[in-house]
């Protein structure tokens, strides 16, 4: 296939503000281009994030590409036809195109192509693209005709879609099939470094005095009301287990705390199986993201509320 090397160069310079250094122009003709980010997948079919499109548009080709006043212009596609209901899209493809291996472009790998995205097993990011596609015939090798349960206006975008081969496409699920950057390459050394400096551990201990600080204050507070009847997990978490002496139902203490802006979980939703009954409720209360002053104030606040059901 065709492959736009200059257009990449172009392009990601206009959109980054990459300075071309002096050796492009050497002997080596070797340009480096600085990325936002590593592509998800080298598999452009299967995801739908911008890290990897000027990557692919210079390594794949599609019926349609966008031209540099970002207009839709014909690439695999030789000509088409639109039939009147806007129901109908007929592509004429071009002849003598051949994949890297010498295997023929065909209608086939264009039906293979969008008949994979659109199959929910392989759970394409560009699957709803292509929602409106009731059936895909292939005429000959050369024409392939889409038919859409609805016109759809946008859908000679969508087929600036790469077209991948399906032999190909099996090639490379078997060599690079487990390839999947969901983290940055910068953002993997900036955090590789900030391990190996010693950061890591120090924000670590930094982290771990906050939340003892915080922890231990809730205990203290807890250990004033004589609502708490046992509190459990001290030793664990960022939160601490308490069974409240009142009459009510665990939910009914969930309810009006709620009333009051105040949220706390109860034991009960955390069983897998079926909830043993208990005579006083269990709830969950959790202090990672609180101050010391909204810990006290929420304490008093169900203090208050507790006594108003005694």
């Amino acid at each position: 296939m065709a492959r736009k090397w200059m257009s990449l160069i172009l392009a990601v310079c206009l959109m980054l503000g990459v300075m071309m250094p002096a050796a492009f122009a050497d002997e080596t003709k070797t340009f480096i281009v600085a990325m936002t980010e590593d592509p998800k997948s080298f598999n452009p079919d299967a995801q739908a994030d911008d890290s990897g499109w000027p990557v692919f548009q210079n390594l794949y080709d599609g019926l349609f590409q966008l031209n540099w006043n970002n207009e839709i212009v014909p690439d695999l596609c030789e000509t088409y036809t639109i039939s009147d209901d806007g129901l109908t899209y007929t592509f004429n493809l071009r002849k003598g195109v051949k994949w890297h291996d010498g295997e023929d472009f065909t209608a086939n790998d264009v039906k293979f192509t969008i008949e994979s995205i659109m199959d929910p097993d392989n759970g394409s990011e560009n699957a709803p693209n292509y929602e409106d596609v009731e059936k895909i015939d292939v005429i000959d090798d050369y024409t392939i005709a889409f038919q859409l349960d609805a016109p759809n206006v946008a859908f000679l975008d969508y087929m600036t879609m790469a077209v991948l081969p399906e032999h190909l496409l099996e090639r490379y699920q078997e060599c690079c099939g487990f390839y999947a950057c969901t983290v940055p390459n910068l953002m993997q050394q900036a955090i590789c470094q900030f391990m190996q400096e010693g950061y890591f551990e120090k924000n670590l201990n930094r982290m771990r005095a906050i939340y003892k600080s915080k922890h231990d204050f809730m205990l203290a507070e807890l250990k004033k009301y004589s609502w708490v009847r046992e509190i459990m997990g001290e030793n664990s978490g960022l939160h601490l287990l308490v069974e409240v002496d009142t009459d009510c139902s665990e939910q009914d203490v969930i309810e009006a705390c709620a009333e009051q802006q105040i949220r706390v979980y109860g034991l009960s939703e955390y069983y897998i199986s079926q909830n043993p009954k208990r005579e006083y409720p269990i709830l969950l209360l959790g202090y990672g993201g609180l101050t010391e002053g909204q810990i006290a104030d929420g304490l008093q606040m169900i203090d208050a509320i507790l006594k108003q059901n005694e």
